[in-house]
């Protein structure tokens, strides 16, 4: 069985990295996007709050829902 995850993409100086968002995993992808559109604000301002702190002046290019497994293990949590 997949874990799905919420992950941000981010421009940072001239490279793309990606972040997974911390709240927790689900079981498939329909309850992540449906977490998403629940709860965007918050999921925004904590983002935000993030990469003022670590990625200043960083772009965001997306937040969605994928499988961890798409993902390599030394990518940032937040």
């Amino acid at each position: 069985m997949s874990t799905v995850i919420i992950f941000a993409t981010i421009l940072f100086n001239g490279i793309v990295e990606n972040l997974e968002y911390k709240v927790g995993t689900f079981s498939n992808y329909e309850e992540c996007t449906k977490y998403i559109s629940d709860n965007q604000e918050h999921i925004g301002s904590t983002l935000r709050q993030h990469l003022d702190k670590v990625y200043p002046n960083s772009e965001v290019l997306i937040i969605s829902c994928s499988d961890r497994i798409n993902f390599v293990s030394d990518d940032e949590t937040i």
